[in-house]
């Protein structure tokens, strides 16, 4: 340490001028900072009417009331001039300090209008604001005149851009309104509107859509809506306008009804759309907790659960409106069809066939719905023989009397009257002049018998006369 202490001692000068380049650099940074911050208005009345020849320069005002941290500042300047009552064209209020020039453009063209002027000023010690007289020499008092210092430029500005989509009539032009802008403005196809400069802060712009027209979109580069654009510092933000011209009489009609019917697996809801002119709009059909069940853009059914209330909202598309007084949301209540119920009709019949010798019973059962119903046959003996839900038959012993019983299912009743059990007799069919087994005919065994017959008796005559010739 002792040889820092050395060191330091042998050099004071150094020490020193490091020392006052230190607090030179932490002055100008303040001094910047200050500048950067700077921010003042001025206000200028103008009190006296002056008449001369058109184009001279009239002093009207100046202001030496300039704080001091402002001095030979830089300055992003925006004057403001309030006409208050007369009409003098191509009056310029020239706004000057340290050289620099800041002009507002014919100032009192229109009663009430407030004209605009952005420029840069060097700030001296002192503003002036003359005025150019216009075409007929004639500038008039009670004129205020703001002028505002805006330090650092850190304005914004919002730039509107209009456009139509293709086949649309280009030459169309729409009327803007903004917050920024107290006249508004006009645009057709193409064409743009800048605002200059403007302090940060909350902005809106909006569109008036002609008669014959759709606003497509309306959206802004920073994302915000256009009714309510947040302008930050040097923000430049580009809000696009986009129209399409309806077509002549597109106009489209949306009906939702609600229905069910009934198919095998039971009761089945649906919610069908139609629309007058297919793709003219899209319909959303929501149930009850809000869940989105389907979509449909032309005519359509949408399968939902039976016994629930349905809610639907229809947009047109694009070049499409709804008729005057057309209400586009509503809500349809689909009915469980099951419990009005679904007639059904169920026959039970019998059949016997004969194969080879025997005869084979059948028990038929036919249905107006299948799955309507579940058939149980059973035989004389109890014994379960064949099941149906559906159109069939089963094969039983012929000569006996089967019962059968049916149940509607979930969904389906029986019409009034209707017997749901009965029973069916499966005749023999069995052809009773066959033998079992041999397959010969009862008429030809008997032929056969007599020839067997006769054979013997010539059998036991030769037997009786042979003996008695022997000698």
């Amino acid at each position: 340490m002792g040889g820092n202490t050395g060191a330091a001692r042998r050099h004071p000068a150094r020490s020193i001028a490091v020392t006052a380049v230190l607090v030179l650099l932490v002055s100008l940074l303040s001094a910047t900072a200050a500048f950067a911050a700077v921010g003042f208005e001025v206000d200028i009345d103008v009190d006296d009417t002056i008449v001369d020849t058109p184009g001279t320069i009239h002093l009207v005002d100046d202001e030496d009331d300039i704080p001091a941290e402002a001095l030979g500042q830089q300055c992003t300047v925006r004057s403001v001039g309030l006409n208050q009552d007369s009409v003098h064209p191509d009056n310029d209020l020239i706004v000057e300090s340290a050289g620099t020039t800041v002009i507002l453009p014919d100032v009192e063209r229109t009663p009430g209008q407030i004209t605009e002027g952005i420029g840069t000023l060097t700030l001296g010690n002192i503003i002036v604001v003359s005025v150019r007289l216009g075409s007929d020499g004639v500038f008039s008092a009670d004129h205020r005149l703001e002028v505002r210092c805006l330090g650092d430029p850190v304005t914004g500005r919002i730039i509107v851009v209009k456009e139509v989509t293709d086949g649309s009539d280009t030459s169309q032009a729409f009327q803007f309104t903004a917050s920024y802008d107290a006249d508004g403005f006009a645009l057709s196809h193409g064409q743009q509107n800048d605002s200059g400069d403007l302090d940060p802060g909350t902005y809106s712009v909006s569109e008036t859509v002609p008669a014959g027209w759709t606003q497509q979109s309306a959206t802004c580069s920073d994302g915000s809506a256009p009714g309510s654009i947040a302008l930050a510092a040097g923000e430049t933000v580009t809000c696009t306008f986009t129209n399409v011209e309806s077509e002549v009489d597109a106009s489209v009609i949306v009906t939702v009804t609600p229905g069910c019917v009934i198919t095998g697996a039971g009761p089945s809801g649906q919610v069908s759309v139609t629309m007058s002119v297919a793709g003219g709009a899209d319909v959303v059909v929501s149930d009850s907790s809000g869940q989105v069940v389907g979509s449909l853009s032309q005519d359509g059914t949408i399968d939902v659960a039976p016994g629930g209330t349905y809610t639907w909202e229809a947009t047109p598309a694009a070049g499409f409106v709804f008729p005057p007084g057309f209400v586009a949301s509503g809500s349809v209540t689909v009915d469980d069809c099951a419990e009005v119920g679904a007639s059904i009709l169920v026959t039970v019949g019998s059949t016997c066939t004969v194969s080879g010798t025997a005869g084979i019973g059948r028990v038929n059962v036919t249905m107006s719905v299948a799955g309507g119903a579940n058939v149980v046959v059973r035989d004389s003996d109890g014994d379960v023989v064949g099941t149906f839900s559906s159109d069939g038959s089963v094969e039983v012993p012929e000569g006996d009397v089967y019962t059968w019983v049916a149940t509607a299912n979930p969904g389906f009743e029986f019409p009034a009257g209707f017997a749901s059990t009965g029973s069916v007799t499966v005749e023999t069919c069995s052809n009773p002049d066959v033998l079992p087994f041999t397959g010969v005919d009862s008429d030809a065994l008997a032929a056969l018998g007599i020839v067997l017959l006769f054979a013997g008796g010539l059998t036991l005559l030769t037997g009786r006369t042979g003996p008695a010739q022997r000698p």
